[in-house]
């Protein structure tokens, strides 16, 4: 049994003292072990907390983060500068054809539907779903895009981000 006269106040203690009384004095083994359990007991918390956030990051927002995180895939960043670059007649002409390279969304679509590209989350510390870790984002077999999906889907995005963009430009003048 310890003597409790030994033992630190540390509300009455600096920092530097806490630590010269723990290098005097030794760890026992029943401190070590409920150290070690009460270590456990945090991590199952926290385990269980992640799994919490997760479920709350339904599977809609899994395939809208997916599909960004393929627009915004480096390889196709040429793709998407180049979108609207006018061709040729030759080359719209030729655009059925298998050697015309592949537009924008398509490549995006492609790329979305590749089961083995499985892109993680960026980590926000804002996220509204206060995730702080990145999360895997799996193709979800029944929901796979077309390039037509793909634009429809850009173009939501962008008028979400005008919309909230007018809203607060509003908002600063009135």
């Amino acid at each position: 049994m310890r003597d409790l006269s030994q033992l630190p106040k540390p509300n009455q203690w600096n920092k530097p003292k806490k630590f010269e009384w723990l290098l005097r004095h030794e760890v026992s083994e029943a401190d070590m072990r409920y150290a070690e359990k009460e270590i456990q007991s945090y991590l199952r918390q926290y385990e269980s907390s992640i799994t919490a956030s997760i479920s709350r990051l339904n599977s809609s927002n899994q395939r809208r983060i997916r599909l960004y995180e393929a627009m915004a895939h480096d390889e196709l960043r040429d793709a998407f500068v180049n979108r609207y670059v006018a061709h040729s007649r030759q080359k719209l002409d030729a655009r059925n054809s298998e050697g015309f390279p592949k537009e924008f969304y398509q490549k995006v679509a492609d790329l979305y539907n590749t089961r083995s590209w499985i892109p993680t989350s960026r980590v926000f510390n804002t996220s509204e779903v206060g995730l702080g870790f990145p999360i895997a984002l799996r193709l979800q077999e029944n929901y796979l895009y077309t390039a037509t999906n793909v634009k429809d889907k850009l173009s939501e995005a962008r008028a979400a981000v005008l919309l909230v963009s007018t809203f607060h430009f509003y908002n600063m003048f009135s």
